[in-house]
């Protein structure tokens, strides 16, 4: 089974999800075309999971608000996306 691409990371952003996708069709092969349908279709999904996140990020902002380990944006990336 492949691993994902963000094995190390707690969750995945839209990033990694959309260059997974394009791993995985093998877009980035010499012979294989990608059609601006397909390109559309793969960028919509992952706008749809940045959306989600945002929303995430934006619920959990009441909750660890009082959180003393989380005192930032990027205190927050790192504790959602990134494992240490």
């Amino acid at each position: 089974m492949k691993k994902p691409l963000n094995q190390n990371k707690m969750k995945q952003t839209a990033v990694d999800w959309l260059i997974e996708q394009m791993i995985e069709r093998k877009y980035f092969a010499k012979d294989v075309p990608l059609s601006y349908t397909t390109l559309e279709h793969l960028v919509n999904q992952a706008i749809e999971i940045e959306k989600e996140q945002i929303a995430s990020a934006w619920d959990n902002g009441i909750r660890w608000e009082g959180d003393s380990n989380i005192k930032n944006s990027e205190d927050y990336y790192n504790t959602t996306f990134k494992s240490e």
